[in-house]
């Protein structure tokens, strides 16, 4: 796979290239810099990629077992396809 410019907030390449793939899924992730911090950005490739710093990140593993309980509870809570909310 070819590494990929890493671009920051404000659209500037930082210059500096990276990959790297998370484990079992094809989205890549890439390391960044902004205004001399560190970055990680994830779906780098995506339609919307999401990127924090080791603040963010010290938070997100911190908490980790909250998210995976709020996913496991939005996952059984969605509406079957098709179906609008409110049961029409």
């Amino acid at each position: 796979m070819p590494s990929a410019t890493v671009w920051g907030h404000d659209g500037i390449s930082s210059g500096k290239t990276s990959e790297a793939t998370t484990k079992g899924k094809s989205k890549m992730t890439k390391r960044s810099e902004y205004k001399g911090h560190r970055l990680i950005v994830l779906d780098a490739e995506g339609k919307y990629p999401f990127q924090f710093g080791l603040a963010k990140a010290k938070l997100i593993l911190a908490n980790l077992e909250a998210i995976r309980a709020f996913v496991a509870e939005q996952d059984s809570a969605a509406p079957a396809a098709g179906q609008l909310e409110g049961g029409q």
